[in-house]
């Protein structure tokens, strides 16, 4: 009972994005690919909601055939999300002909990623976009944020490499590596960037080209949390799983090695409260809004 009593008064003192909790850090709202249960997915839209709700804003990176750093989750064109130059949807199997890698930045510009109702996102606010540039993303987040009195946005980068794509759909891990370094430089946002990625050796390219960034290690396996980090051979600033392998013991290794945890992707308020109570140090959701509630209800 002592311990439900003291856990509650914890609580009382959270509020979203930016108040303490547990060892004083910070509980972060982490808007994925924009907010994408509220707007069009990795999208100047989405961001710039996320932006005025004061949430860290996540988003995906692939690469041109250009050699630009474009923001998608795909390194191409999906069914789910994507109308092509006629208005057309694309057929789930034909994704390989709209590959990103293949197409230079202007040829990704005549395809509509808004105005197609996601099946899984009733709520998503249908509007006209493109896949932006990450240069061309922030610099336009960085100036509404600016213009209407934002609190300073924050940036979650998450660099989609795949061993298996390279060549095909992604160039090599260390020319990714340079065009991100390159373009996070010259947007002049190093202090307020998290790079996350699956592959280790992406993880790896990125601390040696830039020791200062923090990185963080998501996770989507069941192995052993030590073994990821022993295969990663550094501890990252976040370990970031599927929320649904967080229980206790994660949470107390993640404080030993002074890691923070921020889960991937929360949506439903039951979830939510259960990562919230386990003491995580942030979420990653789909619905930015739902979390700023449900920490304004404590």
């Amino acid at each position: 009972m002592t311990k439900i009593i003291l856990f509650g008064i914890a609580l009382l003192s959270l509020n979203y994005c930016g108040s303490p909790i547990n060892n004083d850090k910070e509980f972060e709202i982490h808007a994925h690919r924009g907010g994408r249960g509220l707007m069009p997915e990795n999208t100047i839209p989405a961001f710039l909601k996320a932006a005025e709700m004061g949430v860290v804003i996540e988003m995906d990176v692939v690469i041109t055939k250009d050699y630009k750093v474009l923001v998608s989750h795909h390194p191409w064109f999906d069914n789910d999300i994507s109308l092509d130059a006629q208005g057309n949807s694309i057929a789930e199997e034909d994704f390989s002909q709209h590959n990103i890698f293949r197409m230079r930045y202007a040829e990704t510009q005549v395809y509509d990623v808004g105005m197609k109702p996601h099946p899984d996102f009733p709520e998503q606010q249908r509007i006209p976009a493109k896949k932006p540039l990450f240069e061309e993303a922030v610099k336009i987040i960085e100036s509404e944020a600016a213009k209407n009195d934002y609190k300073t946005p924050r940036y979650n980068i998450d660099i989609r490499f795949r061993s298996e794509q390279e060549a095909i759909f992604l160039p090599s891990p260390q020319e990714f590596g340079q065009l991100m370094v390159q373009a996070i430089s010259e947007t002049g946002i190093k202090d307020r960037i998290l790079i996350s990625s699956y592959s280790e050796v992406m993880l790896h390219i990125i601390k040696d080209l830039e020791p200062e960034i923090p990185l963080a290690l998501i996770v989507e396996t069941d192995f052993p949390p030590e073994e990821n980090i022993d295969f990663l051979g550094f501890v990252p600033a976040v370990y970031s799983p599927d929320y649904k392998l967080v229980d206790e013991a994660l949470v107390r290794l993640c404080r030993e090695k002074n890691m923070k945890l921020i889960p991937w992707t929360v949506n439903e308020k039951e979830a939510m409260q259960a990562m919230i109570e386990l003491g995580v140090d942030g979420l990653i959701t789909d619905y930015p809004d739902r979390l700023k509630i449900l920490l304004e209800e404590f």
